[in-house]
């Protein structure tokens, strides 16, 4: 589904390609968000077209994932309120979920939009030319939809990822449309979409993992004047590292300072902002009943790590690993159904009749040696990673270089000119030599505001 799209959008595409039709995102939607009523067209391509009330599926959903799958919950279920709908996915058709399952989704928005205000759109963007890094053509131009067709914007043959940001941001990218991610993510989005509906639904299971990676920390003055905050743990994402501090520094609510670098803990548990509020809330006991939300705290994962598996911890940690997490969820979702798979499921794979037992996961040889592949292939793509950070860094470091011999040509002419030095081949004072770089104006300013909430961040020149 498209990534910097809505919830609403997203879920009318979701719709889409499970069903195998076109996607429709509503008259009444598309005419207020004034973007076209279809997108694309998935006739043919259902993951599962049978799907519905008499069928229902489970879903499992990261992030705004989790959101989307709640937004296309609310659709099936209260409809678009909108007359001149007529797809069932706009009509109230009822209950076509199992299971709910979210990882370290915003079910009450994330407090990050807020804190980056106008900075948001560029945080996205840094996030992802950091993550990917790319600076250039890559790979990652060649594969990445963003699947705004219904917008009227495609990436254009040969055009860089730069070229086609700047052109999403010059025309619909920026905090004032709400008909994009952005404010869907942001507490108000959040609200809003979780007023149009409830906060669950009768005979469908609702299960939430919560991701957390910073600790508190207290600061004093001469043990009298005292601030608390929360920083980032060593194992934490380096991309993530400062977003947790900002998102933990001592201006923001106590309860909102917990975070994995992206979403505040407490949002993840469950939706609490509509008529509804905490009353479905509850930690699992290990006993998963329908019509309320059960939420598990995970510790030791930020909000990239929890769908990262062969990590560190699935060789030496398996009890704090992702891999145990999700054979532990698969077994609750299997036990759903009696202790077995769907028989659709167990037909294509020549299992009818058969009962699947999870515990067999970790004996089975045949996972065993895709674990291996997996895990040659982890250590590949990190390799890919590290190398892409240092290309982009040497290019970085070339480009500082390249504005410090400018900044310094520049200000000894100046100084020539005002008869302050005489040109005979002195060196330039280094104490002349800036270097204007906007990355580290804005750690200076983010530092300044924020206090210690930055962690390792602790002097700035500029």
């Amino acid at each position: 589904v498209g990534p910097v799209s809505s919830n609403w959008d997203r879920a009318c595409e979701l719709y889409a390609q499970i069903k195998g039709t076109v996607v429709d995102y509503g008259v009444c939607h598309s005419r207020d968000a004034g973007h076209s009523r279809f997108g694309t067209d998935y006739t043919g391509q259902g993951f599962y077209p049978q799907w519905d009330a008499s069928q229902r599926i489970h879903f499992v959903g990261h992030s705004m994932g989790g959101q989307t799958i709640r937004m296309l919950e609310i659709l099936l279920q209260e409809g678009s309120g909108c007359p001149e709908d007529t797809n069932p996915l706009f009509t109230g058709s009822g209950n076509w979920m199992r299971s709910v399952t979210t990882l370290s989704s915003p079910h009450d928005g994330s407090t990050l939009v807020g804190l980056l205000g106008d900075g948001l759109i560029g945080f996205l963007k840094n996030l992802i030319v950091g993550f990917a890094g790319i600076t250039d053509e890559t790979i990652f131009e060649a594969l990445y939809n963003f699947k705004l067709d219904h917008w009227g914007i495609t990436k254009q043959p040969g055009e860089s990822f730069n070229s086609f940001w700047n052109r999403l941001e010059s025309s619909i990218l920026s905090n004032d449309n709400t008909d994009l991610a952005p404010f869907s993510v942001s507490e108000d989005g959040a609200r809003k979409q979780n007023n149009l509906g409830r906060q669950t639904y009768p005979n469908t299971h609702y299960m939430s993992f919560a991701t957390e990676r910073t600790r508190p920390e207290r600061t004093c003055i001469f043990w009298v004047f005292c601030w608390d905050y929360e920083v980032a743990e060593n194992g934490m994402f380096f991309l993530l590292r400062v977003t947790a501090g900002l998102m933990g520094n001592s201006e923001v609510a106590v309860e909102k300072r917990k975070n994995d670098g992206v979403v505040h803990w407490e949002s993840m548990k469950c939706p609490t902002s509509s008529s509804q509020g905490k009353d479905n809330c509850r930690r699992y006991n290990g006993n998963w009943q329908p019509n309320q939300w059960n939420w598990i705290d995970v510790p030791y994962f930020d909000h990239m790590q929890v769908v990262t598996t062969n990590s560190w911890n699935d060789i030496f940690n398996y009890d704090r690993s992702a891999k145990k997490l999700y054979v532990d969820h698969a077994q609750r979702i299997i036990s759903l159904n009696n202790g077995n798979l769907a028989n659709s499921f167990k037909e294509d794979y020549g299992l009818a009749g058969q009962v699947v037992d999870m515990s067999e996961y970790d004996q089975s040889s045949e996972i065993n040696k895709w674990h291996k592949v997996s895990m040659a292939s982890s250590v590949f793509m990190g390799l890919l990673v590290v190398g892409a950070v240092l290309l982009s860094a040497r290019k970085l470091r070339g480009r500082l270089r390249k504005e410090q011999e400018t900044d310094s040509q520049e200000e000894f002419n100046e100084l020539e000119m005002q008869g302050t030095v005489e040109s005979r081949g002195e060196s330039i004072p280094s104490s002349i030599i800036g270097i204007r770089d906007p990355a580290v104006s804005a750690f200076a300013s983010t530092k300044k505001k924020y206090g210690r909430g930055l962690g390792s961040i602790t002097k700035v020149h500029v």
